[in-house]
């Protein structure tokens, strides 16, 4: 039954995007995001429809070339190019090329689509359904995680996620962090939607998806969900134009979540944020860091893809105290992944194309604040320069510097600044 109802959407895609590239290129986000594969109990578990999914949005695009509009501004993209370029360097050098080509292919495509969907996507319709489309392909995992600890489930280590195993944005702490990033998409549908008008401002219909949000992070009791979330509510009070109000509303509610709804093991693991020393698993990423700073300072243009695979055993070295274990430690961390992988001027240019989609942001609030026509372009870019530095702060403690969050963000940026320019042409 699952296969059918993930096929009914494939076809769905395919039928409507033959004419609209911006459909074919949603359907991409569905697949590369959802990964029907991984949910699959039947016959798609095996079909790559990923690669599908790609072959149709290019000949989609060979088809319906009258619909392709450049960017307004090629900074970024020229600076992806860059990197994309310098991912392909590195990778050639690699200490494991059989993995580190695997990871390259992941990477270069999402880099590839990334640059495609900025000559896609020309309009602010086109542009809420990419949202819509990000959106609702996290929300299964969302609400299927938020629903089992609503009803009592939910644990650091627990599969909440049923058959999509421990990757991606199954991994607990990826989850957290993609569903605080969802909350801000959340509040701009509320109030400023198009392609669902008539939900606008209804409270109530917006007020479900936070709280399986909030269930979400709270079950996966990941420590990055925590830091994902006060960074939003820091972020929401800042650009709030009554902060005293928000702020008491907000303490209440933590107070009152604080002391009813969390269970004791959350408050437990949360604490250990103040002592990371004394946690293993944190007090390990740092010792890590240490590692992969001094590995790039050796290695100036990094080890390639997946190259913690080098510090088996002697990560340990910066240990006080012995620590069991010779296995190899991942980064845990989107800076020094890539800073351990493509080495100094790989973070550069990681850092730089971030930069300049946050710069690109501003630059549209900015011009949209005197405007009268100007609020679903305000806080469009409000709201995804919320989610890109939610992403930034948490992704110091996850490894996701490759997997797509990011780069459909920075996408979005390139596109709103594209609409934004063709709306005052």
């Amino acid at each position: 039954m699952a296969d059918i109802f993930i096929l009914f959407i494939f076809l769905f895609f395919l039928f409507f995007g033959i004419t609209r590239p911006y459909v074919a290129f949603c359907g991409y986000i569905w697949v590369d995001i959802f990964n029907p594969q991984k949910i699959s109990f039947g016959f798609l578990s095996t079909l790559p429809m990923s690669l599908t999914m790609g072959l149709i949005c290019f000949c989609c695009l060979l088809f319906n070339m009258q619909k392709i509009k450049k960017p307004s501004n090629f900074k970024i993209i020229g600076v992806l190019v860059l990197f994309a370029a310098w991912i392909t360097i590195t990778t050639v050098f690699s200490y494991f090329p059989i993995w580190a080509w695997f990871k390259w292919d992941v990477a270069i495509k999402t880099m590839l689509m990334t640059i495609l969907f900025c000559f896609v996507i020309n309009k602010k319709e086109q542009l809420e359904l990419c949202f819509a489309t990000f959106a609702l392909s996290a929300s299964y995992f969302i609400v299927t995680s938020g629903t089992k600890t609503i009803l009592g489930g939910g644990g650091y280590g627990v599969n909440l996620i049923t058959a999509a195993g421990n990757s991606g944005i199954s991994e607990s702490s990826t989850l957290a962090m993609v569903a605080v990033m969802l909350i801000p998409m959340v509040l701009f549908f509320k109030r400023n939607t198009l392609l669902f008008s008539s939900l606008r401002n209804k409270k109530f219909v917006w007020f479900v998806p936070i709280i399986f949000i909030i269930a979400c992070v709270i079950g996966t009791q990941a420590r990055t969900g925590l830091v994902a979330f006060v960074i939003f509510v820091l972020l929401k009070v800042a650009t709030s134009s009554n902060k005293f109000r928000n702020i008491t509303l907000l303490s209440i509610l933590a107070v009152f979540a604080f002391s009813f709804v969390v269970s004791d093991d959350w408050k437990q693991r949360m604490g250990t944020i103040n002592n990371a020393s004394a946690d293993a698993s944190a007090s390990g990423r740092m010792l890590v860091w240490q590692w992969t700073f001094d590995f790039a300072k050796s290695h100036p243009v990094g080890g390639g893809f997946n190259a913690y695979l080098a510090n088996g055993g002697l990560w340990q070295a910066y240990a006080d105290v012995p620590i069991e274990g010779e296995k190899p430690k991942a980064f845990h961390s989107i800076y020094f992944e890539v800073l351990g992988e493509h080495g100094f001027m790989g973070l550069f240019l990681f850092l730089t194309f971030i930069l300049l989609a946050w710069l690109s942001n501003k630059q549209v609030i900015k011009n949209s604040m005197n405007s009268e026509k100007g609020q679903w372009l305000n806080e469009c870019g409000t709201m995804l320069n919320h989610s890109i530095i939610i992403f930034c702060i948490s992704g110091a403690f996850i490894g996701v510097a490759f997997q797509p969050f990011i780069y459909y963000l920075v996408a979005f940026s390139i596109i709103l600044k594209k609409i934004e320019h063709n709306s005052n042409a």
